[in-house]
């Protein structure tokens, strides 16, 4: 007689965080948008002296990015395994500092228009991303893979910051 495997409550638990994780980052987003606006101006305005994609990928992209961020976060607090407990929450603060620093960068990019102080902020959730994706590496390498992608995103936030101070 086969028995019937029950599913690994653990993965069910990393799948649920996962899910959740992304909902809340993704409504954040998109009412970050609806507060701050969309990039419609600042985009026409450095049309031509920093390197721009299109406004529609950008906030495809950002979006797609967030809901990554949001499935890695979940997944690494709903991991149940209690050896690298430091590790977790450690990442968990690094990580929230990342997207707290990311938040303020949209603002005050696509708001207020300071370049300075958006390369600053975008540098240190860069270094928040990259110390939480070291630190989730020991949780669960999904959710390292995941926070390693949000750094390729806040590495061109860096440099789009950059040129643009730069440029204007």
């Amino acid at each position: 007689m086969n028995k019937l495997k029950k599913p690994c409550a653990r993965r069910e638990s990393n799948r649920a965080g996962a899910l959740i994780g992304m909902i809340l980052l993704v409504t954040l987003q998109v009412i970050l948008w609806c507060v701050i606006g969309i990039p419609l101006g600042i985009f026409h305005f450095l049309r031509g002296a920093v390197p721009l994609m299109p406004r529609w990928l950008y906030m495809l992209l950002d979006l797609a990015i967030h809901a990554l961020l949001g499935m890695a976060i979940g997944a690494a607090l709903c991991n149940r395994k209690y050896a690298c407990e430091i590790q977790k929450y450690r990442g968990a603060f690094y990580f929230l500092l990342a997207i707290l620093f990311g938040y303020l960068y949209y603002a005050f990019f696509f708001g207020i228009s300071f370049f300075l102080v958006s390369f600053v902020l975008a540098i240190m959730e860069l270094m928040g991303l990259l110390v939480a994706s070291l630190n989730f590496l020991h949780v669960t390498k999904s959710s390292a893979l995941f926070s390693f992608v949000g750094c390729l995103w806040a590495l061109y936030r860096v440099f789009l910051a950059f040129f643009a101070f730069f440029c204007f």
